[in-house]
């Protein structure tokens, strides 16, 4: 049984699935249909968005029961230098009990974990303890560009009580792990606007504010001496 999943996570793994690279979008589509496929017990499903495609499915038998939608990315990140790999980069190779491949934690090993506890309850039992949806994206790697209007545009699609990522880490494999909540992310430019030409800082320095040191206060200022944010109403 575990020679079989192994065979299946390496179909996987084997997709050059990188989001960042043009000359990938067809592996990229490759990749979004395997993973709609092992999803057809709950209408698994390739849907267009601004960019890469997304996966939906959706099981929802267990009137009463919650629901939960099921979170993951099939896009890797590039392999950089394939020189450094002991194994090609989109090789799976098993050493010391580990599986070593592009993606294999990062996020396809936890995505088909998700899929296969799904499906395989499901042909076991013929049914699921609650409902669950499914929306595996692919554009994780390149910081889901389209992935908010798609959720605005799929909003009921995806209605749940309780969201589970599937993009994660345990802390050993001996320890599973379930992460109740996680940092995000915030990017912005900032600019400092000072003199419109150099100042001779021996007579204008501390009477006229170096954009350097403005930026370097406005920076630290954002976090507290303990490392919390420190911008009002964050």
């Amino acid at each position: 049984m575990a020679a079989t999943r192994f065979s299946e996570l390496a179909e996987l793994l084997s997709i050059p699935s990188i989001s960042s690279d043009a000359a990938c979008a067809a592996d990229m589509l490759r990749a979004a249909n395997w993973v709609a496929e092992r999803l057809t017990f709950a209408n698994g499903r390739v849907v267009e968005t601004g960019g890469h495609p997304a996966v939906l499915a959706e099981w929802l038998g267990a009137p009463g029961a919650p629901t939960i939608l099921v979170y993951g990315h099939y896009d890797v990140q590039p392999p950089g230098d394939e020189q450094a790999w002991t194994t090609p980069p989109f090789t799976p190779d098993v050493r010391d009990g580990r599986i070593y491949a592009r993606g294999a934690t990062d996020d396809k090993g936890p995505v088909h974990v998700a899929l296969e506890t799904a499906r395989l309850l499901y042909a076991r039992e013929g049914a699921l303890p609650l409902n669950i949806r499914f929306l595996i994206e692919g554009e994780e790697e390149i910081g889901s560009p389209n992935l908010g209007p798609f959720l605005a545009h799929n909003r009921e699609a995806l209605a749940c009580d309780l969201v589970v990522s599937a993009d994660g880490a345990m802390w050993r494999p001996s320890e599973p792990s379930i992460a109740i909540a996680a940092k995000g992310l915030v990017a912005f430019d900032l600019v400092v606007d000072g003199p419109a030409s150099d100042l001779h800082s021996g007579r204008h320095g501390g009477g006229v504010l170096n954009p350097n040191h403005a930026l370097a206060a406005i920076v630290s200022s954002l976090h507290a001496s303990d490392g919390r944010v420190a911008v009002p109403g964050f």
